[in-house]
């Protein structure tokens, strides 16, 4: 608004200083006074980001007299600003008309440059008024000001996730993810952005009472300040500080079940929207581009417990859920799953058909081509043929396991030549997807998918052109007065800072006359820096253990520890402890969360929430994963995670989209990995897992990927390296040789990918007498980070962190009676952080790091005379 204020009183100051000058030139006699309209419709609030706006307007006037006849003055003022947020169309015109007493030609140019600098972010209201009065004659002159407001897309993205949802009954939730747009959110409190949210009519009303249908709860996955939350009718309100452009999530869960509630009441089927709109200040919040829609399901009135071919099952999933229109360059992933039926073995296969959306690319099966796909099928599986038909994406398949995925890449870029597809206009459209598992009688799933075609950022110039008449008889000299009056109503709060400085000068005539008699004293008091010699403390007591302690696991979560143990003293049975504030006490029950004895087990804390990994031997030794949320542990997804006994499990979380990855070993001495996906089930990581076996496994995700480090029987039990990129269909690629990177047979692996995408590993190599090795692989080679040599030989147990680029190991070391050593490379070359640090022989050693407090902890089984094989914690205090 400050814009167009400011506009508005250099077009009309312009205006009267060409009047005055058309008189002043040509001595002219005018009509009698006009009135003046000035007029701003509508007001609007704007919120802009800091910007200097300049403008330059440029007036060219050409008067020509002719004895008798009547003049005619016409001028043009045309501005074009380099930022605006509002695009207003301003028209000012002014007519007189006389009669001449002589000729003549004048021809004048002026050019006005204006400059002005917001102080954003502001949010105010602009009335203006205008008034002209000149002392002999007064043109008529009208100004009409329109605000046109500029709608940007870029205050963020929503999208919805959840279980199937049914109508006519409780127990429905959904999670809506806010992204934060190219805005940071404002902060600390009390100053905030807020986000509302609002449900679909008919739907049980959003509430704060944990035992209602309609609670909802809200968490920040990537930082920020929650400063309250409220419900109004049917909108969630949220007010959030300092949430960071682009990275920031709100995420919120309405129908939350976690207090005790029943979940939401959806009353019909079909698709539903909810309608979000965001406020990176304040409360006044406009909506985003792209709401996000859910589907709504007629539930099951009955369950047939056999494997009945059903023809239009499974279901789609598609990545990423939003595109920008009118763009080329673009590749998609869609993953079908299968149902409960299996695949036709038939040499013609079953069929997938997927329509794409009207203006994009047609498809295409052969390479070089911008619609070109391809598709890939889980293990086990086979593409029997691909097909396009005008829109149509067709894929055979045979022998697709129940629950198998088919994988379909559009836009697929394989040769590096094909530019990738074309969208058209935005809207949200869908990727109708059709199966038939025997065959080609193809029907619509039950839910096809949904992408989202955004407008790209709009950009805005805008231009005004002024076009004022004057008739007049040059016989009077004009002079004109203008009055202008700017009404602003701010509806921010300005807090002024004053900066004082007084200087008083004091000057007094002041003579004495004295007899001094001086004694001096000297006292020498030294100055003592007492600086603390850093030690290996023991968190809480040693021994926290009740009896002896297995598979010892630890995490740092906000400088809470948490650990996860085998203890035979609870019937060897998984349990889980946390030490905060002093004290150690356990999370969830006191004699364990297992059914029955617990091996490997593993603990992660993702976003203040503990995960546990371990295989049970009341269910066949098969994996499982459970979180500790509303006071309880609950499983991780439905059904078994693997499908036989799973050894050496390793487990990860995926924090760039907490995608949750667990592997081991099966039966067979195979390698497999898994993931837990949106619809709350475990698949395959990527189409199959690798084809190959392992001895020891050690699992890494992060940004993407997901790495797995192995001892590979096949060959000689050498380490191995592979990946899995989500976004590809190349499947499972060796990071180095496919052969092994180590010099000999490898143990106790320990993978570390670091923030910067760097993947560090370290390792037992028989081939170095036993040592440690760590080593990164940059510029598409493994390298040993610093000596190959630095640690004692016959060393085993072996854990790794890295910190600001910094790798850490603890294990248990062989040249010093099998105690704890932990050592660190910060400059190149390998220092110890501690020798001896266990009492007496550890096993299961594992090491963390407080990334707040800049501490190394370790946990560890010691076999000593006072803990006998009881778990103890210690971290590392004190500067180093």
């Amino acid at each position: 608004m400050k814009n167009k204020a400011f506009i508005g009183i250099v077009i009309l100051l312009t205006a009267a200083i060409f009047i005055f000058s058309c008189g002043k030139k040509n001595s002219f006699t005018a009509p009698s006074p006009a009135p003046v309209i000035a007029t701003d419709t509508p007001a609007d609030i704007t919120t802009v980001p800091t910007a200097i706006n300049t403008g330059t307007i440029t007036i060219t006037s050409t008067h020509t007299e002719i004895p008798v006849n009547s003049i005619t003055s016409t001028t043009t003022i045309t501005i074009t600003n380099t930022l605006l947020i509002n695009s207003p169309t301003i028209t000012l015109s002014a007519t007189a008309t006389a009669t001449p007493s002589n000729s003549s030609t004048a021809e004048n140019s002026s050019t006005v440059t204006l400059t002005q600098t917001p102080t954003p972010p502001f949010t105010e209201t602009a009335t203006p008024t205008a008034s002209v009065t000149n002392t002999h004659s007064s043109p008529t002159l009208t100004v009409t000001i329109t605000n046109t407001n500029v709608i940007t897309y870029n205050s963020g993205t929503a999208s919805a996730s959840s279980n199937p949802l049914f109508s006519g009954v409780y127990g429905n939730t959904v999670t809506i993810t806010f992204n934060c747009g190219s805005i940071n959110w404002q902060g600390p409190s009390p100053i905030y952005g807020t986000l509302r949210i609002t449900v679909p009519a008919g739907w049980s009303l959003p509430s704060l009472a944990g035992n209602n249908p309609g609670y909802y709860e809200v968490s920040l996955p990537s930082g920020g300040q929650l400063v309250g939350i409220d419900a109004v009718d049917r909108t969630m309100i949220i007010k959030v500080a300092s949430l960071s452009a682009l990275t920031g999530q709100v995420a919120v869960t309405y129908g939350s079940m976690s207090s005790g509630g029943p979940g939401a009441y959806i009353p019909n089927a079909g698709n539903f929207t909810f309608e979000v709109s965001a406020a990176e200040m304040g409360d006044s919040t406009l909506p985003i581009a792209v709401n996000p829609q859910v589907t709504v399901l007629i539930p099951t009135p009955s369950v047939t417990p056999t494997n009945t071919p059903i023809i239009g099952e499974g279901t789609m999933a598609v990545i990423p859920q939003y595109l920008t229109q009118n763009t080329t360059g673009n590749t998609i992933m869609l993953v079908y799953t299968a149902g409960a039926a299996a695949w036709t073995s038939d040499v013609e296969g079953g069929t997938i058909r997927i329509t794409l959306p009207a203006g994009w690319t047609p498809p295409e099966v052969e390479e070089g081509y911008a619609g070109q796909f391809s598709a890939v099928a889980s293990s086990g599986a086979s593409i029997v043929g691909l097909q396009e038909d005008i829109m149509d994406m067709i894929i055979r398949v045979k022998d697709l396991p129940a629950g198998g995925t088919v994988t379909i890449i559009y836009g697929y870029k394989k040769t590096g030549i094909e530019p990738g597809f074309a969208t058209a206009g935005a809207g949200t459209y869908t990727l109708t997807t059709y199966v038939d598992p025997f065959g080609a009688d193809i029907h619509p799933i039950a839910s096809s998918p949904l992408i989202h075609v955004i407008p790209p950022t709009s950009t805005v110039t805008a231009t005004f052109t002024i076009t004022p008449t004057h008739s007049a008889t040059p016989t009077i000299t004009q002079t004109s007065t203008i009055t202008l009056t700017h009404s602003i109503t701010p509806t921010h709060s300005i807090t002024p800072t004053f900066s004082i400085t007084q200087t008083h000068t004091f000057s007094p005539t002041i003579t004495i006359t004295a007899t001094a008699t001086i004694t001096a004293t000297a006292t020498g008091t030294p100055t003592v820096t007492n600086t603390a010699t850093p030690f290996w403390e023991v968190m809480g007591a040693k021994g926290i253990s009740k009896g002896q302690a297995d598979f010892d696991s630890i995490d740092i979560y906000n400088g809470i520890i948490y650990v996860v143990y085998r203890d035979l003293g609870y019937s060897e049975k998984a349990v889980v402890k946390k030490f905060e504030s002093g004290v150690w006490s356990f999370v969830g029950p006191e004699g364990g969360i297992s059914d029955g004895i617990a091996y490997d087990t593993v603990i992660k804390v993702h976003n203040g929430v503990p995960y546990v990994a371990y295989r049970d031997d009341t269910k066949g030794f098969k994996a499982t994963v459970k979180k500790y949320t509303g006071g309880s542990w609950q499983d991780v997804g439905t059904g078994d995670v693997s499908a036989t006994a799973a050894y050496d499990i390793s487990f990860g979380i995926d924090k760039s989209d907490n995608t949750i990855y667990l592997a081991y070993r099966d039966n067979a001495d195979y390698l497999n990995v898994k993931k837990f996906t949106l619809f709350g089930v475990w698949e395959e990581a990527g189409t199959t897992s690798p084809s190959v076996k392992t001895a020891e496994i050690s699992l890494f995700a992060y940004g993407g990927y997901v790495y797995v480090a192995f001892s590979d029987p096949d060959k000689g039990y050498k380490l191995r390296v592979m990946a899995y990129d989500i976004y590809d269909v190349k499947g499972w690629v060796n990071f180095g040789s496919a052969d092994g990177i180590s010099i000999g047979n490898s143990y106790s692996p320990s993978l570390f990918v670091y923030s910067d995408g760097t993947p560090h590993v370290a390792f037992r190599d028989t081939g170095n007498s036993g040592r440690v090795s760590v080593m990164k692989y940059e510029t598409s080679a493994w390298s040993y980070v610093g000596s190959s040599t630095f640690s004692n030989t016959n060393c085993d147990s072996i854990s790794l962190f890295v910190h600001s680029g910094t790798p850490f190991v603890a294990y248990k070391d062989g040249g010093r009676g099998n105690t704890v050593t932990v050592a660190r490379n910060k400059t190149g070359v390998w220092e110890i952080v501690g020798y001896d640090i266990s009492d007496g022989a550890a096993e299961f050693v594992d090491l963390s790091y407080d990334t707040s407090a800049q501490m190394p902890y370790v946990i560890f089984r010691d076999a000593t005379t006072v803990t006998p094989l009881k778990a103890t914690v210690m971290r590392y205090t004190g500067s180093y």
